[in-house]
């Protein structure tokens, strides 16, 4: 049976109070620090992210991938000001 890797917890999510309680749990724990967020969704916060974390971009794929985006706009409106955001390049 081959070894059992450890995977660090990461928090997913775009919302800036969420990350900095993340961080701040991390470091009071002293365990690695992980952040997944959408790709085209505040980049210019990954990048600054990505000079004290590992931070994993992702994009919903597949036959299921509208269902996937249409869930996240009836959860906050905004999210379709971004997907446009995104598609248009600001």
């Amino acid at each position: 049976m081959p070894p059992r890797t450890t995977v660090p917890p990461a928090t997913v999510s775009h919302d800036p109070a969420m990350i900095e309680l993340a961080r701040d749990r991390h470091a009071e724990h002293g365990t690695p620090f992980e952040i997944k967020m959408l790709t085209g969704v505040r980049e210019r916060a990954q990048f600054d992210l990505a000079e004290e974390c590992e931070v994993y971009q992702y994009i919903p794929y597949g036959s299921k991938w509208f269902s996937y985006f249409y869930r996240r706009i009836r959860e906050r409106k905004e999210n379709a000001l971004f997907a446009l955001r995104a598609i248009v390049g600001r």
